[in-house]
């Protein structure tokens, strides 16, 4: 093989590293020790995951769900996000939890937002959980009395990253009540495949060929 060709490879499979590169595993935390990260990023797979920041959720009403007690657990694709004990909301109650957060990897393609499975709504109550990546894209899971519309997703032109916030509120309407958990909701992401170092390496020395 020529020095040009042998440059051309490890050129090719060094791209392929820093495509794939990732930070420390995300673990079972609560939410605000994920806001303690920072800029400081963990990884679930090749997604990763940083910038958490808690903000109120909006509404004069609206009871705030506590970050210290939301609990953040790493899935397949994505995160989970649980209570120790599941949230009831009665009449004239809403509880809320807002979040922002910024998730990486090689070729972003889309996401899904799911409520937890246990969850209720009688009368006017309901339950949502708004995921929204801005001009990307976003995707609203709603469940009411005698209908559950979760998962939902949203899809995306391949991009490298997503600035996202969740919304999250359990409204028990004027005359009617909801409850969730213990898990809340469930976000996951959807990456296009990438094509191995090896393989990109081949395809351009048949090029340079």
């Amino acid at each position: 093989m020529s020095s040009s060709r042998l440059a051309l490879v490890s050129f090719v499979i060094g791209l392929g590293s820093i495509g794939h590169a990732t930070a420390a595993p995300c673990l079972t935390a609560s939410l605000s020790t994920y806001q303690s990260m920072g800029a400081v990023a963990c990884s679930v797979g090749t997604l990763n995951f940083s910038g958490f920041s808690v903000e109120s959720f909006p509404g004069p009403t609206a009871q705030q769900i506590a970050s210290s007690s939301t609990l953040v657990t790493p899935i397949a694709n994505g995160l989970s996000l649980s209570s120790v004990l599941p949230i009831s909301a009665s009449p004239g109650q809403l509880f809320g939890l807002r979040f922002l957060f910024d998730v990486g990897a090689p070729s972003l393609i889309g996401a899904t937002a799911a409520l937890g499975a246990q969850n209720g709504v009688n009368g006017d109550g309901a339950i949502t959980a708004f995921l929204d990546a801005g001009s990307v894209g976003n995707a609203i899971a709603i469940a009411i009395d005698g209908l559950s519309d979760t998962p939902v997703s949203f899809a995306s032109l391949p991009v490298s990253s997503y600035s996202a916030f969740l919304e999250l509120g359990i409204d028990g309407g004027t005359f009617g009540s909801a409850s969730l958990g213990p898990t809340l909701a469930s976000l996951t992401f959807a990456q296009s495949p990438v094509p191995e170092p090896g393989t990109m390496a081949l395809s351009l020395l048949a090029l340079a060929a």
